[in-house]
């Protein structure tokens, strides 16, 4: 994927720029944090002067990008943290990485206990990592006035927007990655030991079998093949 190379043994780098230390990190851990923890990181900070003490926090979804959301979120802010997903497992684990709840979106009373953690007036900010219609319905439905829902899915869901129908002076926006600065530091957090990385190392001739897992949902974390 990406630029021609991708999963050769090396890959030719336009430039010096591009290129960071990883202080001491092991590459099979160090190589995943350039986009599963970057790009939740660049949409936690999109959202930290709201999070101040007493505010609540929704993760929806909680796979190889919300495990990181979540870390960063008890790392950087005082935020009540609460997981949706729907898979039992997956729950298991947001709660293992700090969670303060985690809820299978698809009950009936899901959004409205969501609501009663968040002291009855919904979630101060909102990330959503699945974007199915589904996901950012309830994410809307629990978003507190002058709220923020963030959106990193690339499901292809979208949501109804009315004045009445969605909370009052709320903001959705989407997010794409992250910043050099961004990156910089999320490596300079996992060498300190602060981040939980939930690594598969594979042969690159296991490829295949790899990406099936992938498509079944059976990779807990991130995968990575190595030559």
């Amino acid at each position: 994927m990406g630029a021609p190379g991708g999963y050769a043994e090396y890959l030719l780098v336009p430039a010096l720029r591009h290129l960071l230390p990883a202080r001491g990190l092991d590459p099979v851990v160090a190589a995943p944090l350039t986009d599963a923890a970057l790009t939740p990181y660049s949409a936690v900070k999109k959202v930290l002067t709201k999070l101040t003490p007493g505010t609540t926090t929704l993760v929806i979804g909680a796979g190889g990008l919300g495990q990181y959301a979540i870390q960063f979120l008890k790392l950087l802010t005082q935020s009540t943290v609460i997981v949706a997903d729907t898979a039992a497992d997956k729950r298991a684990i947001a709660m293992g990485l700090g969670a303060d709840l985690a809820v299978d979106p698809r009950e009936d009373a899901a959004a409205e206990h969501v609501r009663e953690v968040a002291g009855g007036e919904g979630v101060a900010a909102g990330i959503d990592f699945v974007g199915v219609d589904a996901t950012l319905r309830f994410g809307a439905a629990v978003l507190a006035r002058q709220g923020t829902l963030v959106l990193l899915g690339l499901a292809g869901g979208s949501v109804p927007f009315s004045y009445l129908g969605t909370a009052m002076e709320a903001r959705m926006t989407t997010s794409n990655w992250g910043s050099r600065n961004d990156l910089d530091d999320v490596l300079a957090l996992a060498p300190a030991g602060k981040l939980v990385h939930r690594v598969e190392r594979h042969p690159l001739e296991d490829i295949n079998d790899v990406f099936e897992r992938l498509a079944s949902g059976k990779v807990g974390g991130r995968a990575v093949l190595t030559p």
